[in-house]
């Protein structure tokens, strides 16, 4: 089990890219939180297998549909 933080910049409020972490990270079994912060960023923090979270990670990347 590990835990990983990620800082999410760019178009990332106002294009559900919260409810798409949190589904992400639902489906691949992972604990964890997902907040805007106040600079327009969003962090997540995720806690499970290493392979999970390294899928979660990839899907930060390509993130929501219109983010």
């Amino acid at each position: 089990m590990i835990t990983a933080e990620f800082l999410v910049k760019g178009v990332v409020q106002g294009v559900g890219f919260r409810w798409f972490t949190r589904r992400e990270a639902r489906n691949l079994g992972l604990k964890g939180f997902v907040r805007n912060l106040p600079d327009g960023s969003v962090l997540a923090v995720a806690q499970g297998e290493e392979s999970a979270v390294a899928r979660l990670e990839e899907a930060l990347h390509r993130g929501p549909q219109g983010s």
